[in-house]
C-alpha cells in the first residue's frame, strides 16, 4: 500500500481543505494528489513513466494549483487493490485515480473511488461492464459505479503505446482539473473531464464519449 509508494512531483504544501466543498479561487498553498496505481511489470513501468513525464511537462500545476503524483505499486491481489483504492479516497487532497492496468483490477477500485466521487482513469482497461450495466447500454453501471454518477473514463481504445496511454491518462486528468469551474472540487473536475469535447493529441484526434471511452476520430 502507501509503504510501497513513491512520490514523484512532490510538492510541499498544507492539505487544501476546501476538496470536495466548492470555492472560487483555490488558496495559493492549494495542492492536489493524483495517485496513479500500476503494476512493477514492463507495461506497468511504461505506463507510469508516461503519466510521469505528462506531469512534468505540465509543471506540477494545473488549474492554477500545485499537482503531485504519488506512485504506486499495484499488488496482483484485490485485497491489496481495493487497500491501494481506499488510501487514495482517504487522501483530503487526493483529486483523481489512474489505474489499473486490467480490467480485473480496475472493477475492484472502481467501486470505491466512484462512492468518493473520485474521477478515475485508465490507461489500458476496456472492460465494457466498467462503463455500462451491458453493451450498448448508456446507463450507469450499478456494479461498478454504484453511486449512479458517472466518474470513470478509459483511454484503452487509443492507437498507442502504453507509455503513450500512460501520457494520456495523465494529460485528460490534468485538463479537467484545469477546465474545473473549482479545480479543488472532485465533483467540478469529474463534470470537467465529461466535458473535455474534442480533443487533438499524440495519439490524433478523439473525443470522450457519454460513457468515458475515448473514441478515435
Amino acid at each position: 500500500m502507501l509503504a510501497r509508494c513513491c512520490v514523484a512531483a512532490l510538492l510541499v504544501a498544507p492539505a487544501a481543505a476546501a476538496i470536495g466543498c466548492g470555492g472560487a479561487e483555490p488558496p495559493g498553498d492549494a495542492s492536489l494528489t493524483v495517485y496513479v496505481n500500476l503494476p512493477d511489470t514492463a507495461e506497468g513501468r511504461d505506463v507510469t513513466a508516461g503519466a510521469r513525464d505528462a506531469l512534468a511537462d505540465a509543471g506540477g500545476e494545473a488549474g492554477g494549483v500545485k499537482v503531485r503524483a504519488v506512485y504506486l505499486d499495484a499488488p496482483g491481489d484485490a485485497a491489496g487493490v481495493a487497500g491501494d483504492a481506499r488510501a487514495a479516497v482517504q487522501d483530503s487532497t487526493s483529486i483523481a485515480y489512474i489505474g489499473e492496468l486490467d480490467s480485473t483490477g480496475t472493477l475492484t477500485s472502481l467501486p470505491i473511488t466512484n462512492d468518493a466521487r473520485l474521477l478515475h482513469v485508465s490507461p489500458t482497461a476496456d472492460a465494457s461492464k466498467l462503463v455500462a450495466p451491458f453493451e450498448g447500454s448508456d446507463d450507469v453501471p450499478p456494479e461498478t459505479q454504484s453511486s449512479g454518477e458517472r466518474t470513470f473514463g478509459t483511454v484503452a481504445e487509443l492507437h498507442g503505446s502504453p507509455g503513450e496511454l500512460g501520457a494520456e491518462a495523465m494529460t485528460l486528468v490534468l485538463d479537467a482539473i484545469d477546465r474545473a469551474d473549482d479545480p479543488l472540487d472532485r465533483a467540478s473536475v469529474v463534470q470537467a473531464f465529461f466535458e473535455a469535447g474534442q480533443r487533438d493529441s499524440p495519439l490524433g484526434p478523439y473525443e470522450v464519449d457519454e460513457v468515458g471511452r475515448a473514441q478515435p476520430g
